[in-house]
């Protein structure tokens, strides 16, 4: 993890929880709390997820959902582009990207948008693959955020 700081504000970069083969990711979007009789926002402008699928036939669709922890959706975003067989496939996300991919590009990433929401530090970056089979493999999630004591 890497932190820069300045004032109030400190921008992160974070490596999330490598999920065992065949478990989909479910990443706290940060791990900090504000001081007592504050609140911490944390602005989520980045996120990285790499999916390696294995050899099993079979059309992968990737849904990506951010919650509140206690599984009240408040994002929800399916991935344009399916992933098939044998495959290892790069999904990006960016907070205020103009134009998304709608199919992967030659080195197989993929840019998608995140919105804008100020999210809490309980709240969640999770993967729901349909068709996912026993081996194929989420690597773990990089996160980029900025979190503001207000």
């Amino acid at each position: 993890m890497a932190c820069f700081s300045s004032d109030n504000v400190t921008f992160t970069i974070r490596d999330g929880t490598d999920p065992a083969a065949n478990v989909e990711i479910s990443q706290a979007v940060s791990a900090l709390t504000a001081p007592t009789g504050q609140d911490l926002v944390v602005d989520l402008w980045a996120v990285k997820a790499t999916l390696v699928t294995d050899a099993t036939v079979a059309t992968r669709t990737v849904t990506f959902t951010i919650d509140d922890g206690a599984g009240n959706v408040l994002f929800t975003k399916v991935s344009p582009a399916t992933q098939a067989a044998s495959l290892t496939r790069v999904y990006y996300f960016y907070r205020d990207l103009v134009t998304e991919d709608a199919s992967f590009d030659a080195g197989g990433n993929i840019k998608l948008r995140l919105p804008p929401i100020p999210l809490k530090p309980a709240w969640r970056f999770i993967t729901s693959t349909a068709n996912r089979q026993s081996t194929d493999n989420w690597g773990a999630p990089k996160l980029i955020t900025i979190e503001r004591v207000v």
